[in-house]
């Protein structure tokens, strides 16, 4: 019993390597995209810790501004704040932006007046520390999210292709008639 479970496993792997195959995918491509949606996810759990710690940082800064000089504690506290909503926004937008990109013909720019208020505020924050001696809070930056699942696709189909030339070819190890799709396949009856 368990071993037709087995097989039937094995054949429905071998038609979904089969057809992958057939549509040009190569072996690089598939490992590249495995590689690229962890470096995806892990860009994602590093912006969702970031979005959940950067509010204590800022406070913890303010605490500690308020020791060197309260009224410039609380100009840096808002401008803190400010900074984090806007680049909160900001990485929305230009996640929007990026899928609407990717529509032919269209181009859109959703992200410049934003960079252009957060620069302000980074102008004004360096003002603020200038005048008064308050230390600004070292946040964590959020990541691209777009951007790291790039690198990690062509890291992993990197990996592929230098591994497969150093052994004389990974690829070949690849060969499309070991996969080609069960014609039928029958379990033996439970009475056999």
């Amino acid at each position: 019993m368990s071993a037709s479970l087995v097989g039937s496993e094995m054949c429905i792997r071998d038609r979904f390597i089969y057809i992958l195959m057939q549509l040009g995918v190569t072996f690089d491509q598939v490992v590249g995209f495995i590689v690229g949606l962890l470096y995806g996810l892990a860009a994602i759990c590093y912006n969702v810790t970031a979005f959940m710690t950067n509010p204590f940082i800022i406070f913890a800064n303010f605490l500690r501004n308020l020791f060197i000089d309260p009224i410039g504690a609380i100009k840096m506290l808002f401008l803190d704040m400010a900074e984090f909503i806007i680049d909160q926004i900001l990485w929305v937008a230009k996640g929007l932006e990026d899928l609407i990109n990717m529509i032919p013909f269209v181009e859109v720019n959703m992200t410049s007046g934003l960079e252009n208020l957060s620069s302000m505020i980074k102008v004004a924050k360096e003002k603020v520390k200038d005048e008064t001696g308050v230390k600004e809070a070292n946040t964590m930056e959020t990541m691209d999210v777009g951007e790291f699942a790039k690198k990690g696709y062509d890291k992993g189909a990197g990996f592929v292709n230098n591994f497969g030339s150093g052994l004389g070819g990974l690829k070949d190890l690849m060969n499309m008639d070991k996969y080609k799709p069960c014609l039928l396949y029958t379990s033996p009856s439970p009475r056999d």
